[in-house]
């Protein structure tokens, strides 16, 4: 299923950002930063299979046990239980 699609069968209204606006994109970038210097950056590969198999570890930590001082201190997991109660319960 594409991204599109998924996004519409959740009831999100994904919305595109003006093209070459990165100020409007900050949350992915900065993302994008975080994964370059606490992933890709600590680790050398020898396979995009190797990097593949320690992609899912990285995201497991990255949401549910690295600190966050933009979500006050609490991994991304923890700050939609919070806005999400049925997230918890999950």
């Amino acid at each position: 299923m594409t991204f599109s699609l998924s996004v519409a069968e959740a009831g999100i209204d994904h919305r595109y950002i003006r093209p070459r606006r990165p100020q409007q994109n900050g949350k992915v970038e900065r993302s994008h930063r975080v994964d370059e210097e606490e992933f890709w950056g600590r680790h050398d590969f020898g396979s995009h299979e190797e990097a593949a198999r320690a992609l899912p570890t990285w995201e497991h930590a990255y949401n549910h046990t690295r600190f966050s001082m933009a979500l006050a201190g609490k991994p991304p997991v923890e700050k939609l239980a919070s806005k999400l109660p049925m997230v918890a319960a999950s």
